[in-house]
């Protein structure tokens, strides 16, 4: 099982690598009169004029007394469809509400390896570009021991860049209840992760997360000599997919 988990994180880099070899550097022309213009510029006279063509095959000739600056910029997608990573950039929701649902399965490790199916989703605020607060809850089935439980937590994550693909880490912390009848409430609950998002639009995004979770449980041990209780990690690695909106 821990193969295959190590598996899906190496195909997930390679993909998120594959996607920024697709990207290309184009001149960006930007008008005084708030027009931008991404291509080639294919001849160009000081003090004059220049000509640029598009990846549709338009050609444009600008007088230089109209242009505000000439830059490069990466440029991401097909010919027919490009973009380039400042358009993606002022498009992004930068402040306000932002939610996620995420699904996956954790792999239990250690003395309590018992397996779960989760899903969990978060809503809050997000700061700027890069930092996100929230709370949320999510529905857990350990499918050996059949129990349900809810986790209740605070959600923190963080984006390391803006643009198409953006890599993120985060972090959940709260407390786990029962949902069934003969369990008793599992406790403290704490789920870091890294991951990658595809953005699908300027508010929705597809994401991937490989995480590790900290679960304590109250487990009662008993023998001929002795009965007690004792708090143990029913920890997990998990892999999650999501989407934010």
């Amino acid at each position: 099982m821990m193969k295959r988990v190590l598996f899906v994180f190496v195909f997930l880099f390679a993909a998120m690598q594959w996607s920024f070899a697709q990207s290309d550097m184009k001149e960006v022309v930007y008008l005084k009169n708030g027009s931008i213009i991404k291509g080639i510029i294919v001849e160009q006279v000081p003090n004059k004029s220049l000509k640029i063509q598009t990846a549709d095959g338009s050609l444009f000739v600008c007088d230089m007394k109209d242009v505000e600056k000439i830059t490069k910029e990466a440029v991401y997608g097909s010919h027919n469809r490009s973009y380039s990573s400042r358009d993606l950039n002022t498009k992004y929701v930068k402040r306000g509400y932002k939610g996620f649902v995420d699904f996956g399965y954790t792999v239990g490790t250690g003395d309590f390896s018992e397996g779960r199916v989760e899903l969990t989703t978060s809503h809050g605020f997000q700061f700027n570009p890069y930092l996100f607060l929230g709370g949320g809850t999510g529905f857990n089935y350990y499918h050996e021991s059949e129990v349900f439980a809810m986790p209740l937590f605070v959600d923190f994550r963080a984006n390391f860049m803006q643009g198409p693909i953006v890599p993120f880490a985060g972090v959940k912390t709260g407390y786990t209840a029962s949902l069934s009848d003969d369990a008793d409430d599992l406790g403290f609950y704490f789920a870091p992760s890294v991951g990658v998002k595809f953005m699908l639009n300027n508010r929705l995004a597809f994401n991937a997360t490989l995480g590790y979770t900290v679960q304590l449980a109250e487990v009662y041990y008993y023998s001929y000599y002795n009965n007690y209780y004792s708090d143990e990690n029913l920890g997990g690695v998990s892999i999650k997919v999501g989407l934010e909106f």
